[in-house]
């Protein structure tokens, strides 16, 4: 027997779309059971498995959207430099793609990328945990700038010739900075306005040892670790005794 006035979930109808919702579930036999046998399902009833399933819904898209923006904030982020500068070895950006930095957020890497000579680049490859100090300059409509510094010289590597619907790679390589890459521990990049904001803000996020040292002074003069090629070079250096005073 029917009951007139019954009462209605009240969150059941707030959303929109929700009568909609509602009719479509009035669509279903809900006086019939599976197992063939009559039931009565009121209109409470049915908002309230509607709610329910909306509940559910929100907490899934929810979910997924903050798997997405993970993933998004994983991305590497690649954007062009005007100049960069080590020592004295310094590139000026005349053609578009020709200088380019990108920041791995997954594998915490920064990478200066060059095209220098013919159509294959080359790079540099910095592990964060490789940078002692860090500064940015951004102000609006102002050009970027950066600055690193390091404990040990980056890694260098050029392009591998591409084959037809493969991936870019690389192979390492010797130093192509005349060697300033090897002696000079501050790297400094400027870029166009607004390019390094949104990448640079990415990183203290990415990383809380990038963080506390971007609040600490620049630089700090720790000395600069040898690379194994010119620990070796200083070992034969050193073991090469000088040749005695010639007697008069």
């Amino acid at each position: 027997m029917a009951v007139d006035n019954e009462p209605t979930f009240a969150g059941s109808l707030s959303s929109d779309g929700g009568e909609q919702c509602l009719a479509e579930w009035d669509g279903f036999d809900w006086e019939r059971s599976f197992i063939s046998l009559y039931c009565y399902t009121s209109k409470a009833m049915k908002s309230c498995i509607y709610y329910f399933v909306m509940q559910m819904q929100q907490q899934a898209d929810n979910v997924d959207v903050g798997s997405q923006n993970n993933k998004d904030n994983l991305k590497a982020s690649n954007f062009p430099i005007t100049t960069f500068t080590v020592g004295n070895w310094k590139r000026d950006s005349n053609l578009e793609g020709e200088l380019t930095a990108k920041f791995y957020y997954g594998m915490k890497k920064l990478v200066w990328e060059f095209l220098l000579n013919g159509p294959l680049k080359t790079k540099m490859e910095v592990c964060w945990s490789d940078i002692t100090a860090i500064e940015a300059v951004i102000n609006p409509n102002q050009p970027g700038f950066l600055r690193i510094e390091l404990a040990k010289p980056p890694l260098f590597f050029r392009e591998i010739p591409p084959q037809p619907r493969k991936r870019t790679t690389w192979e390492p390589a010797d130093d192509f900075t005349n060697g300033q890459a090897q002696l000079c521990r501050k790297h400094e990049a400027t870029f166009p306005p607004g390019a390094l904001d949104k990448h640079y803000e990415k990183l203290p996020i990415s990383d809380g040892r990038l963080a506390e040292l971007s609040r600490r002074p620049f630089p700090t003069f720790f000395p600069l670790q040898q690379t194994p090629q010119q620990q070796l070079s200083t070992n034969e250096a050193s073991s090469v005794s000088p040749d005695p005073p010639s007697k008069p």
